[in-house]
């Protein structure tokens, strides 16, 4: 980051709380910090999607998918959660009608999320039919 990026991020999280000068210099305010991360989410009533997913997930809506697998991974945990039922049965058809409604507007397809989710072994698949995989 540039020299006035860095002081006006700084800055940001100053005027916010989230950093506070100390005796010793900057430190984290953790306990605001843990404060909002418990606050659900303002964008729609009952939504309480975690906040490192709201950059990716706005209600019942994919954003976008993340590139970094570890993040990319916690949006589909989150996706099939709220799609899928575990030890229930879904023919192909039922799974990419469940995916396409999360994926309306954000420019990822249903079939690369399912994909994603069968690659990740969060979903499995036999013969055209998808499960919800139990976690190892």
């Amino acid at each position: 980051m540039a020299e006035r990026e860095v002081a006006v991020a700084s800055r940001r999280l100053r005027d916010h709380g989230l950093v506070r000068h100390g005796e010793n210099g900057l430190f984290v305010s953790y306990e605001l910090l843990d404060r909002l991360s418990c606050v659900p989410d303002q964008r729609g009533p009952g939504d309480r999607t975690p906040l490192q997913l709201r950059p990716f997930i706005r209600g019942p809506r994919l954003v976008k998918l993340p590139e970094q697998e570890c993040r990319r991974r916690a949006v589909l945990e989150h996706i099939a959660a709220r799609s899928f039922t575990p030890n229930a049965r879904y023919l192909e058809r039922s799974v990419n009608d469940r995916l396409r409604r999360w994926c309306e507007g954000s420019g990822t397809h249903y079939s690369t999320m399912r994909d994603f989710l069968v690659d990740m072994e969060i979903l499995a698949s036999s013969r055209g039919v998808y499960w919800v995989r139990s976690p190892s």
